[in-house]
C-alpha cells in the first residue's frame, strides 16, 4: 500500500477568525474567539494547496481514499486534494487528531489494507511521529518534519504487527507547486 502523508495547508492564526467577525456583525452579536478545531485555511493556503495538489496530479498520484483529521483546516485541505485528484472519497479519522498515537492510525489503516493508496491529512508534529513510526518502528526514532502543505509518500505492508514502510519521497509544498 502507498501511504501519502499530507500536512494541512496554511490556516488562520489562533484567535479571531475573520469569518466569525463577519457573521457576528451581520447578526449584531458579539463574536467569539475561534478554537483550534475551527481554524479555516486562509485564501493563500487554499490557493497554494490547490497548486500543490495539481503537482500531485502531474506526478500521477492516484488515491483510493483520503482520511482526514476532524479539524477544519485538515478537512478543507483534504477536500482540495481529493478534488484535484478526481473526486476521491473523504472520511474523517479521529486518530488523525492532534496528539493521537501513531498506533491508533495504524490500526485504522489496517481496516483499509485492501486499498492500493491512501492519503492521510493531519498535523505536525503528529505526521512526523507517524512517519517515524512507519519507517523505524518508533515515533521518535527519526526526525521527520512536514511544512504546511508538504506531502510524503511511503510504501509498505501493514498486514502484520511488524509495520515496515519505505520512504519513496518527501516533497515540500514549494516543490509540489513547481511541478
Amino acid at each position: 500500500m502507498k501511504i501519502y502523508l499530507v500536512r494541512h495547508a496554511i490556516a488562520e492564526a489562533h484567535g479571531v477568525s475573520p469569518d466569525l467577525v463577519r457573521a457576528a456583525a451581520k447578526k449584531s452579536k458579539p463574536f467569539a474567539v475561534n478554537g483550534d478545531s475551527d481554524r479555516a485555511l486562509t485564501e493563500q493556503g487554499k490557493s497554494k494547496m490547490a497548486r500543490a495538489a495539481q503537482g500531485l496530479r502531474k506526478i500521477k498520484v492516484d488515491l483510493d481514499l483520503v482520511l482526514t483529521s476532524p479539524l477544519r483546516r485538515a478537512r478543507e485541505t483534504a477536500e482540495i486534494v481529493a478534488g484535484q485528484l478526481g473526486g476521491v472519497k473523504i472520511e474523517t479519522l479521529d486518530a488523525l487528531s492532534p496528539g493521537a498515537e501513531p498506533s491508533a492510525v495504524i490500526t485504522a489503516l489496517r481496516h483499509h489494507q485492501d486499498l492500493r493508496s491512501i492519503a492521510l491529512v493531519g498535523h505536525e508534529p503528529d505526521l512526523g511521529h507517524l512517519a517515524s513510526f512507519l519507517l523505524a518502528g518508533s515515533p521518535s526514532a527519526c526526525h521527520v518534519t512536514f511544512k504546511k502543505g508538504a506531502v510524503a509518500c511511503l510504501e509498505g505492508d501493514l498486514a502484520d504487527e511488524a509495520t515496515s514502510c519505505s520512504l519513496l519521497w518527501l516533497m515540500p509544498p514549494k516543490m509540489l507547486r513547481s511541478l
